[in-house]
């Protein structure tokens, strides 16, 4: 059986797209200032948390205005641990995108980590990311598509 390239496309691993984790890390220990202050320096929406090579949570713009400001915290006093979503849900380095599509929107999530096999954080797989596939996805589906037959074409047979 053969499969469109659509299909096939529907399989390529995460790792070959995302968000690359340089310069989105922090320490557990970092403050929060620290933390949104790298959130407004790359202009992302989250960071990640490792300790000791492993990751350990993500800090999202949500955290920061629901676990801080809300709470009226002061940012240089906190430390990301106390207010990361802890243990975040994560997607292997060679999951297919399909997949990390499914787990984004069953869960709902804008960001999902992508980790090796033991836990290092490689990157985040952005909804960003993920929108940018699609639309290289539906290109290439367009591109290979017979030209469309205009409307002198075609013949009114009637029937409704």
């Amino acid at each position: 059986m053969q499969f469109p390239k659509t299909m096939i496309r529907f399989d390529t691993p995460v790792k070959e797209f995302l968000t690359r984790a340089e310069g989105q890390l922090i320490s557990d220990s970092d403050s929060v200032a620290e933390a949104a202050s790298k959130l407004a320096n790359l202009g992302t929406g989250c960071v990640l948390v490792e300790s000791k090579g492993k990751l350990r949570g993500i800090f999202t713009e949500r955290d920061f205005l629901v676990r801080v400001v809300a709470e009226a915290r002061d940012p240089n006093a906190v430390a990301v641990r106390e207010v990361m979503t802890e243990d975040p849900e994560c997607v292997e380095e060679w999951a297919s995108v399909a997949y990390a599509i499914n787990r984004m929107a069953i869960g709902g999530y804008r960001n999902i980590p992508v980790v090796t096999k033991d836990g290092k954080p490689l990157g985040v797989l952005t909804i960003f990311d993920v929108i940018d596939f699609l639309m290289d996805v539906f290109k290439e589906q367009r591109e290979g598509e017979p030209e469309q037959d205009s409307e002198e074409d075609w013949v009114d047979i009637g029937g409704g």
